[in-house]
Order: C-alpha cells, then sequence, then structure tokens
C-alpha cells in the first residue's frame, strides 16, 4: 500500500468496488428474469396461438377508443331487454322455465330459456353479434377480426341447433328485435308441439283447476258403451 494512501480511503474504494460488484450482479438477474420471461411469454403466446387457430378464434385486437371499449364492456350478456319482455310474457300465460342454463349437461353453451321438462330451448340473439340478416352491421375498425368472430358465431349457433336436435330438444331462435307478444307465441307454439297441453304451475282460476284434474284422471280410452238393444 502506498504510503500516502489513508486506511480509511483504502476502505471507502473497498466498499465502493464491493456495491459496484453488487449492482453488477442485479442487473445480471434483472436481465436474465427479463429473458426467461420472454421466453415463457412466447411459449405461452404459441400456445394461446395454436389453441385459438385450432378453435377458429382470432387473436382479440385493441379497440379503437376509449369509447368503443368502454361501449363494449358495458354489453349485457344476460337479463337484456328482449329476454325480460319474452320472459315476462310467459309468464304471465302461467309458463315456468329456466333461465341461462345449459340444455344439456357437460354443454359449454347456454340458452336464455329452457323449458326443461318439454326440452324446449329458447335462444334470443342480438342483431350484432349474430348477424341479424336485417339490422346486422360490421364494425369499420378491425373488420378483419370482427368479420371471423361473428362469422364463428354463427357456425356456434348452427352446431348449437344440430346438437340439442339431434338430442331431441326442440330450439327457438329469436331476434332482439322481434315484438316479445309474437315471439311468446312461438315459444308457446313449439311448447304445444312437444305436448298437448304444456303444464302450467298456476292455473288461472279455480274452474280452470278443476279441468285440468279431471283431464288427468279421465281414461285414456272411453269405455265402451253398453248395448240395450236386447
Amino acid at each position: 500500500m502506498p504510503a500516502h494512501t489513508s486506511p480509511r480511503r483504502v476502505a471507502d474504494t473497498s466498499l465502493q468496488r464491493a456495491v459496484n460488484w453488487f449492482r453488477a450482479q442485479a442487473q445480471m438477474t434483472e436481465r436474465f428474469g427479463a429473458a426467461i420471461r420472454q421466453s415463457f411469454d412466447e411459449v405461452f403466446d404459441g400456445q394461446r396461438t395454436g389453441r385459438q387457430r385450432e378453435s377458429g378464434r382470432v387473436k382479440r385486437p385493441i379497440p379503437s377508443s376509449d369509447a368503443v371499449s368502454k361501449r363494449m364492456s358495458r354489453q349485457s350478456t344476460r337479463d337484456t331487454a328482449p329476454e325480460i319482455a319474452i320472459r315476462r310474457q310467459l309468464h304471465a300465460d302461467g309458463f315456468r322455465f329456466r333461465v341461462d342454463r345449459a340444455p344439456l349437461q357437460g354443454l359449454r353453451r347456454k340458452a336464455d330459456i329452457v323449458f326443461t321438462r318439454l326440452h324446449v330451448a329458447v335462444f334470443i340473439d342480438g342483431c350484432f353479434w349474430h348477424r341479424c340478416p336485417e339490422h346486422g352491421t360490421m364494425p369499420a375498425s378491425n373488420a378483419k377480426w370482427w368479420e371471423a368472430k361473428l362469422a364463428r358465431n354463427v357456425e356456434r349457433d348452427a352446431e348449437t341447433n344440430q346438437i340439442l336436435t339431434e338430442a331431441g330438444w326442440t330450439v327457438v331462435r329469436i331476434w332482439e328485435h322481434e315484438d316479445p307478444d309474437k315471439a311468446a307465441r312461438r315459444v308457446e307454439s313449439a311448447l304445444r308441439s312437444r305436448s298437448v297441453q304444456p303444464q302450467r304451475l298456476q292455473p288461472r282460476s279455480p274452474a280452470e283447476a278443476d279441468s285440468q284434474a279431471e283431464e288427468r284422471i279421465a281414461p285414456a280410452v272411453a269405455p265402451p258403451r253398453e248395448n240395450h238393444s236386447s
């Protein structure tokens, strides 16, 4: 050690070297961690892309504006105004049903209204999301993504119809722009086609209840009439 170098200065220099070494190690660790994270992201992105390609889905694009993003985030997936109006009409007519339920066990697709005993599934489709021939539109921004997205929705609807029909269900599809009263009549017509007399949990009057009870206990085939000719 040079004569003019004090012990304190030597200690300070050693401390600075140690600090510099730790900083270098931290920087190396940070760069190594970033490289690892990037590698994992590339692997997972590739897996997601492969799954999307197999399922026909396209990676969701960035919204064209904050207003569009907020508008899309406010889109309700259930209990929309058309659904509530049709449910109220059916309920007023005495019918009871399930709401937002998968008709078949294991089917990852829910119907808006389900009559489990009569096997009738009702879907109330939005004009935009399911490409209504009268009111369907195509966004100008990210048109390629929307074209693939909406086309897949239509294909999915057809697949759902086929699956339920093959399982013995009746499928009723209603556009959101349809008149609720007329739509309810369509549903009731489908129910009548599944059963001569759709069951109502609450008869409208005591007389109707007595009539229904008599029909339930009446024999299916009338007894033969007695022959009084002899």
